[in-house]
């Protein structure tokens, strides 16, 4: 990916309804906080199937080397999202960030595909019966 460009991150999830309240939040080169994504799933605005965050200048520019995006899926145990999530889910993969060379215009570099992936789970209970997102 060219260096400077704004990153846009589009993803999919578990399935989501209306009784899991799972969100989905991305952070880029471990620079906090974690960022809420826009939900794009075919069942409205807590549709987190679909999903995408769109960087700018403040927050999510390609930079020269390694980047790093995570995805962070989150369940909660009611609506309040304030509380501890019951489950986390975290998905990362590594980009390039690649200085661009003004005397070739080279498209090809808005195609690059990640270079690693790295996925992790962990249920967290605060009561007896776990909930699964």
């Amino acid at each position: 990916m060219p260096v400077g460009t704004p990153l846009i991150i589009k993803g999919t999830s578990t399935t989501t309804n209306e009784s899991n309240h799972c969100t989905v939040s991305v952070i880029i080169n471990s620079i906090f906080p974690y960022y809420k994504v826009t939900p794009t799933g075919a069942n409205g605005t807590r549709d987190y199937t679909s999903w995408q965050f769109i960087g700018n200048h403040s927050y999510g520019i390609v930079k020269s080397g390694q980047n790093r995006i995570t995805g962070k899926y989150s369940c909660f145990p009611n609506r309040d999202t304030s509380n501890t999530p019951d489950f986390v889910k975290h998905n990362s993969v590594d980009i390039i960030g690649i200085a661009k060379n003004n005397n070739n215009n080279d498209e090809s570099l808005a195609t690059v595909k990640p270079v690693s992936s790295n996925t992790s789970a962990s249920y967290v209970s605060n009561e007896s019966n776990q909930k699964y997102c």
